[in-house]
């Protein structure tokens, strides 16, 4: 199980500690591998079980927060697609997914990234297979997922660059003299 190497062992506690918060291993979990089942597996089950942070939008009939990897790798092999590649983000709260119902009664996979501070960006909206969605049908989610504050374009930092790379960055100015003139001039500007 662990070759005899108690070095291995401590590491692999390590590990299932900070995923349980258990000093011991818990009976359940002793039980499953004395019964074969692989320590890597056990703490795959672990982390795929711990629920992601709380959803933005809330589960309704129309959209069902993936909560878990659990819900992630399931909803990949019903999407045939790689979402189970995305298990670390999700806990890291860089993105979330969800199943949404399209008005044609379709489902598909929605992504949202987290734009902090800017709130949540529409990042991808698929169909099983990763197929697109018409048009018009994710036009009409669009709408709905803006009641939420969800946005769609480029992120708070491509808007950001590009900002900074604008002529009114490259004006000559001191920042610690800049008065209410100079902001009057930028927005003559717009």
């Amino acid at each position: 199980m662990f070759d005899n190497d108690p070095q291995t062992y401590r590491r692999w506690m390590e590990v299932y500690r900070v995923l349980t918060g258990a000093d011991d291993l818990l009976p359940a979990h002793a039980e499953s591998l004395l019964g074969g089942e692989k320590p890597g597996s056990i703490l795959q089950g672990i982390y795929q079980a711990t629920p992601f942070p709380a959803p933005v939008l809330p589960n309704t009939d129309r959209i069902k927060h993936l909560h878990n990897g659990q819900a992630m790798v399931a909803a990949a092999a019903r999407y045939q697609n790689c979402l189970r590649n995305w298990i670390a983000e999700s806990h890291r709260g860089e993105q979330q997914f969800y199943e949404a119902v399209l008005a044609d009664g379709e489902k598909a996979i929605l992504c949202l990234k987290n734009d902090a501070p800017a709130g949540w960006l529409l990042g991808d909206l698929k169909l099983a297979g990763n197929a697109d969605v018409e048009d018009v049908l994710q036009e009409e989610l669009l709408e709905y997922l803006a009641q939420f504050g969800v946005r769609v374009g480029p992120s708070l930092e491509a808007m950001l660059r590009r900002f900074g790379r604008s002529s009114l960055m490259e004006m000559e100015a001191d920042p610690f003299e800049v008065d209410a003139h100079w902001f009057d001039m930028v927005d003559d500007m717009d």
